[in-house]
């Protein structure tokens, strides 16, 4: 029962922009390919980001280098053979070898290895499901600088789930800590857990300030200006005037990322000023049959 209660707050929380869905499995493949490529080929690291951009095909020639790498050990060629070993990308889909690539690379203390078997737990695809193992990788992967990692620590332990109870202190921290890294999810997360004063103080100037952020992040896809809007537009943030005319500004930026809840709201607020307007007319007419 807990754990279907669980489910529906993170639902809903999701439906309203402002929980951490579970971490995509896919890495963007195309980063996954360059990563992969730059860890094979030290001229292509050298290029840098254009490379990364860019990413070449999955040839046997750099099929065969990652799987020298990581034949000796190379955690970052593991990662990168891993990654295409699980999508099949330029060589079958080895689910199995992928996960026990992934391992070896964690055994090392690989980041990104971590976080991906962390995902891989927690939602679990290829192997059993077990979130208190996913947690335990994505501590791991946390304590290196995965901001990934800290999100899904935070949203773990926030919801709690099979095995993990919930602890919103915690969570509180995990978000924290993302959000320092300019993390969009964990930004939204703070402005809502400091505005209901889940897992730490209320503190309304805080909720603010990280709803401000979250709406102005170039990550921001009408969730953050959503709620940007909605404070505006209530004036249920004290440190925050009420002003529907920049709570309509928010709404259009987020409708123009195709929020439907933006349009929605917009067309209540035009109907709303549609049938004020009405009624002062009205009202003028009538005062003027008075007279």
């Amino acid at each position: 029962m807990k754990t279907e209660k669980a489910a529906r707050r993170r639902s809903r929380a999701q439906a309203a922009g402002l929980a951490p869905a579970p971490l995509a499995l896919a890495l963007c493949l195309s980063a996954a390919l360059a990563f992969a490529a730059l860890h094979a080929a030290p001229a292509a690291a050298q290029r840098g980001r254009q490379a990364a951009q860019a990413p070449p095909a999955v040839t046997q020639e750099l099929l065969a280098e990652l799987e020298a790498k990581a034949a000796d050990g190379d955690p970052d060629a593991m990662f990168g053979l891993a990654v295409l070993c699980f999508y099949g990308e330029g060589t079958a889909q080895d689910p199995a070898r992928a996960v026990d690539l992934l391992e070896k690379g964690a055994a090392k203390g690989h980041p990104m290895s971590l976080s991906f078997l962390g995902q891989l737990y927690e939602t679990g695809t290829s192997v059993p499901k077990d979130v208190k193992k996913a947690a335990g990788y994505y501590a791991k992967a946390a304590e290196k600088g995965d901001v990934t990692a800290e999100l899904a620590l935070g949203g773990i332990y926030y919801y709690g789930a099979d095995g993990v109870k919930a602890d919103p202190k915690r969570a509180f921290r995990h978000f924290s800590r993302a959000a320092e890294q300019g993390q969009h999810q964990a930004q939204l997360m703070l402005g809502a857990m400091y505005e209901s004063g889940t897992g730490t103080a209320k503190d309304p100037a805080k909720s603010w300030e990280f709803f401000m952020k979250a709406a102005d992040s170039p990550d921001d896809r009408g969730e953050g200006a959503l709620a940007v809007g909605d404070i505006y537009i209530s004036g249920r943030n004290p440190t925050v005037p009420q002003d529907l005319e920049k709570g309509r500004e928010y709404y259009r930026r987020a409708a123009a990322h195709n929020v439907k809840e933006a349009a929605e709201r917009l067309a209540l607020l035009d109907r709303a000023q549609a049938e004020a307007a009405a009624e002062r007319q009205e009202a003028g007419k009538a005062q003027g049959r008075k007279k």
